[in-house]
């Protein structure tokens, strides 16, 4: 990715009012919101978005990484395919970013040295 796609998450604006203010708006008066819902929480057509990845994309990347969660019944009334429920909190997502980028930078390096 590049360098406008690095700025563009380390600066990104949360897609809605309660992800910016990290408060809950319940009452008159706002007021911290406890752990675990204490930072962003996005939906995978949220995360496809940021990242500029279609959803089906987003969902095969994010389906097995841990600490994503999963909310769609397993044991639902439909026969047909289950359509998984993800929500991908900011950590995961930060942390899926820099891993990316690790690989990018190790992959120019290691392509650098076979020139010579």
């Amino acid at each position: 990715m590049g360098d406008r796609d690095q700025v563009a998450l380390a600066e990104f604006q949360p897609l809605d009012a309660q992800h910016e203010s990290g408060h809950s708006t319940e009452g008159s008066r706002l007021r911290p919101l406890a752990p675990p819902f204490d930072e962003p929480i996005y939906t995978i057509n949220e995360v496809a978005k940021i990242l500029r990845l279609s959803a089906n994309q987003a969902r095969t990347i994010f389906r097995n990484e841990p600490g994503v969660h999963d909310l769609a019944n397993e044991f639902g009334k439909s026969r047909f395919r289950r359509r998984s429920q993800l929500r991908v909190p900011h950590a995961v997502l930060a942390r899926f970013w820099k891993r990316t980028e690790i690989r990018e930078q190790e992959a120019r390096r290691i392509g650098n040295s076979r020139r010579f």
